[in-house]
């Protein structure tokens, strides 16, 4: 269950979120190289905070999604 939902994670992260920095003039970059990893360790830090490694793997899959779309949705409130 765990790799189909982390399958499901990485496709909607990847290719549905939109971009929060598009806007900018080296948007892409900046997305690449400040956005993802930042998103990533803030989302990877939040979950840790309520769930324990191993515990249900497709339970914090799913949960790292939500937090990471929810970062996204933050910054590109603040961008925009």
């Amino acid at each position: 269950m765990y790799k189909i939902m982390a399958s499901i994670s990485a496709f909607i992260r990847i290719f549905m979120l939109p971009n929060p920095f598009g806007e900018m003039e080296f948007g892409f970059f900046i997305n690449i190289i400040v956005g993802e990893p930042l998103f990533h360790a803030l989302a990877f830090g939040i979950v840790g905070i309520v769930y324990s490694r191993g515990d249900a793997p497709a339970l914090g899959s799913l949960m790292y999604l939500i937090t990471y779309w929810g970062l996204v949705v933050v910054v590109q409130g603040i961008v925009a």
